[in-house]
């Protein structure tokens, strides 16, 4: 027989999920609007990306409203594309 002891299972480790933090400047905005480019410039990169939620801390919520007024302000000239 051999010298091996059986092999013991671990149990399984329990993550705690990480607290989201809301970017201090979505504290009480309710609209987005896409004349208001300096709010909008808070939320490019240098290359005029759009950052990601993870980076900027926003709901998926008003992320979406922050992604559809910069496309819009971008068509009307007032954001650069890249």
């Amino acid at each position: 027989m051999s010298d091996r002891r059986p092999m013991q299972r671990r149990p399984p480790r329990r993550r705690s999920r990480r607290r989201v933090r809301i970017n201090p400047l979505l504290n009480g905005v309710d609209r987005v609007d896409w004349k208001d480019v300096d709010f909008l410039r808070e939320f490019l990169g240098d290359r005029a990306r759009i950052t990601p939620r993870r980076v900027n801390r926003s709901p998926a919520r008003i992320q979406r409203r922050i992604r559809v007024a910069i496309q819009r302000a971008r068509t009307m000239a007032l954001l650069p594309y890249e």
